[in-house]
């Protein structure tokens, strides 16, 4: 027997339904199905390091220079208490003020558009586990991303949990620096991701069986 997707994760979008039609081989048959977490601490976790040394200094160092224009030199620009070269540094101290505020708030911006982004892909991702393969279906801007991975010995099968939900890895490509691991290729952010390796495990010995 075949089982749809629906019995699974539920009512699916025609378009994940056509992508998961083109994707099973005649006489494959869906096991399992989920969906990824759509977790907002995955785009955080990959920023954080930009966000505290890149946004919050700037940020704060916009916010005090535009403070100390107004309050402090504009009063004595306008009394003339200080001269053209005073002027000019007071001038400069503004501009580089002003920059650093502007750029932090874009690099501010630029962090909500990528979570945002990865909200709306991940929302519309399905995994999909067959008596044959392991299967990843994600929506991209330039159109669906489909990999598989084929029940076999050579699969890693490994479980990480990480603050964004649990990964399941299923393979590692490139070479490595010593200490370092490869690229990591599998399913990412998932609710239960012990469930998760269980259901691979028990589909992967029932097919070497």
């Amino acid at each position: 027997m075949r089982y749809s997707v629906d019995d699974f994760v539920g009512p699916i979008t025609l378009e994940q339904r056509d992508e998961l039609d083109k994707v099973l081989k005649p006489g494959e048959r869906i096991l399992w199905a989920t969906r990824p977490r759509a977790s907002v601490f995955h785009p955080w976790q990959k920023n954080r390091s930009s966000f505290y040394l890149f946004v919050i200094p700037f940020l704060l160092f916009g916010v005090y220079g535009g403070v100390l224009v107004m309050f402090h030199f504009l009063p004595q620009i306008l009394n003339g208490e200080v001269g053209w070269l005073g002027v000019f540094v007071r001038l400069l101290l503004f501009l580089l003020g002003a920059s650093a505020f502007w750029l932090s708030g874009c690099r501010l911006l630029s962090m909500v558009c990528v979570f945002f982004g990865i909200y709306r892909y991940r929302c519309h991702a399905l995994y999909v586990l067959t008596d044959q393969r392991a299967i990843s279906l994600e929506p991209r801007p330039e159109g669906w991303v489909t990999r598989h991975y084929t029940l076999d010995e050579d699969m890693l099968l490994e479980r990480r949990e990480t603050v964004a939900g649990g990964e399941l890895i299923f393979r590692l490509e490139g070479s490595p620096l010593p200490g370092e691991e490869g690229e990591r290729h599998g399913w990412t952010a998932l609710k239960d991701a012990a469930e998760a390796e269980a259901r691979v495990r028990a589909a992967l010995a029932e097919k070497l069986s």
